[in-house]
């Protein structure tokens, strides 16, 4: 969280071949469905099977446009 938003910052080159963020995605609704299970008690399933669902409706009729730009250059860590 970042000015009272969510951020992502992400090398979009690490992996040649764009397939290999399904494996991303998918690793992350699993953390995601982790926490929700420690923090909440909620089943992992049921987390998972939520999750799958809407992110499927929102690749298929997007709320939303994602925005934000490609920045190449690294900015140094804070206090380098």
């Amino acid at each position: 969280m970042a000015k009272s938003g969510q951020h992502v910052s992400l090398n979009p080159l690490v992996w040649k071949d764009p397939q290999a963020r399904g494996i991303v995605l998918a690793d992350l609704a699993g953390h995601v469905a982790n926490a929700y299970e420690q923090e909440l008690g909620l089943d992992r399933q049921a987390t998972m099977r939520k999750i799958t669902d809407l992110l499927l409706a929102e690749l298929k009729n997007p709320t939303d446009t994602a925005r934000g730009q490609i920045h190449n250059k690294r900015k140094p860590h804070r206090g380098s």
